[in-house]
């Protein structure tokens, strides 16, 4: 058998119960600064990436849509196509003051992503929110190894992200109301916990654009 780390986590899925978040549809929920990174990936293209392809990250483009009608204030940070390294990216976010950071990426630009969130940790009091087809492929081993995130969003994040957002700003990261919220991945008493998976949405022209 392998020897397990001292440092390794265990992990548990649970279900929502007692603490729904979710909420009726004419209740007042906080507006919040809320900020949304793409993870930069053209250095894995090395050097190709002068010619590699440069295209709007339609995802977070969906999750700002969202998280816009439900009336929060969002910024959208595309650091490669504005022309901000690491260190102009956090004095941007220091300015901004956002209480939420989600970043974007893919496998490929994992690494970067990972680099931002620590260095984003290091130098302001937020919650980190990784998103992406990578968080929702490997969301075990990213909490066990990653503490610079705190919470994944696994599978389709537009309901995901509006019903985290507003339980993080009425209750923080309470793990109470988070075990409420299907499609995340978050960390509780050293423990790794996956809620159940939100169900595809049926009707896609209903998402906000």
């Amino acid at each position: 058998a392998a020897m397990e780390s001292p440092h390794q986590v265990a992990t548990m899925t649970v279900r929502p119960h007692r603490h729904p978040t979710h909420m009726p549809a004419n209740m007042e929920v906080e507006a919040m600064k809320i900020a949304l990174i793409k993870a930069p990936y053209l250095q894995i293209f090395g050097p190709m990436r002068k010619s590699a392809p440069r295209y709007f990250p339609l995802g977070l483009g969906y999750i700002a849509a969202a998280l816009q009608q439900a009336g929060h204030d969002v910024v959208f940070l595309d650091p490669e196509i504005q022309g901000l390294s690491h260190e102009a990216l956090v004095q941007r976010l220091q300015s901004e003051n956002p209480t939420l950071v989600g970043i974007g990426c893919a496998t490929p630009n994992f690494i970067v992503a990972q680099q931002l969130a620590q260095q984003i940790k290091h130098h302001l009091d937020v919650v980190t929110v990784l998103g992406g087809i990578h968080a929702s492929s490997v969301p075990r081993d990213i909490l066990e190894h990653h503490p610079e995130f705190d919470v994944l969003v696994v599978g389709e994040g537009e309901e995901t992200i509006v019903e985290l957002a507003a339980t993080i700003a009425s209750h923080g990261l309470d793990p109470l109301y988070l075990c409420g919220i299907k499609g995340i991945g978050y960390r509780h008493r050293h423990e790794v916990v996956l809620t159940s998976r939100r169900a595809l949405r049926a009707n896609i022209d209903t998402i906000p654009f």
